[in-house]
């Protein structure tokens, strides 16, 4: 190789070399049309170190290395000292500071020049990339007077976090801390209310901190926070989430490991409003609105959050309810008769009743049918079967034979369906008359034609207390689902259960999968005001909560208990001549019971999308203020 290409070579390596030290304090490296990522992430070292002042007996034995000050032999009384002015370089990009000095035992120091804790920053202000920050330690003897050998004095190098504030105005509220450092925040002012803290982008549990009375006190911070408030009832919610529900047990209480708090609801995560609900004994969703207090259930899919009556706040504003404090109205039947087919309706259609027949001391023959044929006077029932013992030929009757004449021959003005098998001695029926059958008498009964006697309080209630408010609520569907999925009352071609009653309703069945769900399966049990999203039968948008929502809530002792029984919309079954509905029992456990039994009512309402809040925690003692 001639002279010309090693010079060449030379001046290239010489190039290359300077571009790539120099690239080890830029962020990258571009080399022609390449970029690669460079950079230093953490690199901080103790880069010089000079004896300035103080007794020294070996000044030989003195060194340091990228973290420590090391010292020979030292000290000979207590009151003496060695000084070192020393300096450390942050190589890296990430800014860095000391959290602690360990130094070697009997040995105390002192550092002027920086504040533990604190970032590490040039003159400059510059605090990385080539940073220098030169400080001066002092150490002493803390033993007795002598000799003492081989100290060090250690220094532990730790990454600092930023700390940002979102809805929050930064009254000189701390900017940064120091990696494992304590994080303590007395807000004052506009007190975020509530608070949520986020380490890294993602949420951060409530259990790793604390925050009350304005003051937030978060122990160990690991990672980059970022403090967030928020004004909105729905985003409150959102970010409170434990996330998707799909390993919570709805057969079973809540517990800390059993959803406890808020959940998002399976199936609607997609949503442009996904579902958070309220689980277990919660203690953070009181809202006082319209002079009244409230607990927060869950949200809607339109972005609403739905609410339920707790009573009236105290003289100190608070929201601490219970028993009949927290209802509208003493106990009440929800319909006087629940022998009444369509006893379970918020309203309710043609009155159909339930009646029973004793047939233990029956003498002739009945005929019994599957179907019936209607000549404009009398029926005849088709595909009949003929029984003479109740008792015994009911496990044959039940299978489809559900018309009846209680006859010998089958021909009849009135015809009887039989509803319950269940009873060796007792036929359970409904009676029909003018050529109607099955299916015109449900739908007759469960027509919204009067409503039940909760509806009239309800609405009784709201036209007093609530309409100067309406514009402030969402219209919503209030589910009474009268959907039968089961036993004769479904179809006269369902086999009955002769062990135990056969007629149940949808949210029955939902309850023993405990499976729930916030679908409604008719237009015609979807009460609303407004006809476009239901049937248009409400003139105040207001109901009760369904079992469905109870089950979510938590089956018992959850936020909705209060010591005594409440009403809910949810039918659950034909029990013999009774029609039941659910309800919450003191304990705040889902049962179901007739319809004529008394209960207390707490009535619903929901908040539109995008209500705020000007004050308070959701805690009893400071529940959100929705004006």
């Amino acid at each position: 190789m001639n002279k010309k290409n090693i010079f060449s070579v030379v001046i290239l390596f010489l190039i290359l070399s300077i571009t790539v030290g120099f690239s080890a304090f830029a962020s990258e490296m571009s080399i022609g049309k390449i970029v690669a990522d460079v950079r230093v992430k953490k690199d901080i070292r103790i880069t010089d170190a000079t004896v300035t002042d103080g007794k020294w007996y070996n000044l030989d034995a003195f060194n340091y290395d990228t973290d420590s000050i090391l010292f020979g032999e030292v000290f000979y009384e207590l009151d003496d000292f060695v000084s070192v002015n020393f300096e450390v370089t942050n190589f890296g990009n990430v800014e860095m500071g000391i959290y602690d000095i360990e130094a070697s035992e009997g040995i105390r120091y002192e550092i002027t020049g920086y504040e533990l804790k604190d970032k590490l920053c040039d003159n400059d202000n510059n605090c990385n990339l080539g940073s220098k920050k030169i400080m001066n330690l002092k150490i002493y003897p803390t033993g007795d007077a002598g000799l003492y050998s081989n100290i060090s004095v250690n220094f532990d190098f730790r990454e600092m976090h930023t700390i940002t504030y979102e809805g929050i105005t930064n009254n000189s509220y701390p900017t940064e801390i120091i990696s494992g450092g304590n994080l303590n925040i007395d807000f004052t002012g506009d007190i975020p209310a509530p608070l949520f803290v986020f380490s890294n982008d993602e949420k951060v549990s409530s259990s790793k901190y604390s925050y009350s009375n304005g003051k937030l006190i978060f122990n160990n911070v690991t990672g980059s926070l970022t403090l967030k408030t928020t004004d909105s009832l729905y985003n409150i919610m959102k970010l409170s989430s434990n996330g998707l529900d799909s390993s919570v047990d709805f057969s079973v209480a809540s517990s800390e490991t059993n959803g406890d708090g808020v959940n998002t609801f399976s199936g609607t995560e997609d949503g442009q409003y996904p579902v958070y609900y309220y689980r277990g004994s919660v203690t953070n969703n009181n809202v006082k609105f319209a002079n009244f207090c409230w607990k927060m259930v869950r949200t809607t899919d339109t972005g609403g959050i739905k609410l339920i009556y707790n009573g009236v706040p105290a003289s100190d504003g608070s929201c601490n309810n219970t028993g009949a404090l927290s209802h509208i109205s003493d106990l009440t039947y929800f319909t006087e008769s629940s022998s009444i087919l369509g006893a379970i309706g918020y309203m309710q259609g043609t009155v159909y009743k339930h009646y029973e027949k004793e047939l233990e001391s029956q003498i002739e023959s009945y005929i019994y049918g599957n179907d019936v044929s209607w000549d404009g006077t009398n029926y005849t029932l088709l595909d009949t079967y003929s029984s003479d013992n109740w008792s015994e030929d009911r496990y044959i009757l039940a299978t489809k034979y559900h018309y009846t004449c209680f006859n010998s021959n089958g021909i009849c003005t009135n015809v009887y369906y039989v509803t319950d098998f269940h009873k060796d001695t007792f036929a359970y029926y409904l009676s029909l008359s003018n050529g109607k059958i099955l299916d015109d008498v449900k739908n007759e009964s469960f027509t919204n034609t009067t409503d039940s006697n909760v509806k009239k309080i309800v609405d009784n209630w709201y036209k007093n207390d609530m309409t100067t408010y309406t514009n402030k609520l969402e219209d919503i569907v209030w589910c009474n689902d009268r959907t039968l999925v089961d036993g004769p009352l479904k179809s006269k071609d369902i086999s009955a259960d002769i062990d135990r009653r056969s007629n149940y309703y949808i949210s029955y069945k939902r309850w023993l999968e405990y499976s729930p769900s916030l679908m409604c399966s008719s237009i015609r049990d979807s009460f609303t005001v407004n006809s476009n999203i239901g049937n248009g039968m409400l003139t105040y948008p207001v109901g009760l909560l369904t079992s469905d929502e109870v089950m979510m809530a938590g089956i018992i002792d959850s936020y909705l208990t209060t010591g005594e029984y409440q009403w809910l919309l949810s039918p659950s079954d034909i029990d013999d001549d009774s029609s039941g509905l659910f309800f919450i029992r003191p304990n705040g456990e889902l049962a179901e019971n007739y319809t004529g039994g008394d209960r207390s009512i707490r009535p619903s309402i929901s908040l539109k999308v995008g209500t705020l809040i000007t004050s308070g925690d959701g805690t009893a003692a400071s529940p959100y203020i929705v004006e």
